[in-house]
């Protein structure tokens, strides 16, 4: 493997990390609360498409919801 093609896929691998981060960390702030962003982020998607509306019983619902997409 050559230095440029190692570099390629380093660049692909952190941009792949960004994203997980994103996924994982974003929604909770330092209380374990959902952040703003996030909330409004989610409530603009579910007016977008109100078939896929649901109803979430516990925090760890929505994220479950979320990870299956």
């Amino acid at each position: 493997m050559t230095t440029l093609a190692l570099q390629k896929e380093i660049i692909e691998l952190k941009a792949k990390l960004s994203l997980l981060e994103k996924a994982v960390m974003a929604p909770f702030d330092e209380e374990g609360e959902y952040k703003p962003v996030f909330v409004r982020s989610m409530l603009r998607r579910a007016a977008e498409k109100p078939k896929l509306v649901f109803e979430y019983k516990k925090r760890r619902d929505l994220l479950k919801q979320l990870h299956a997409r």
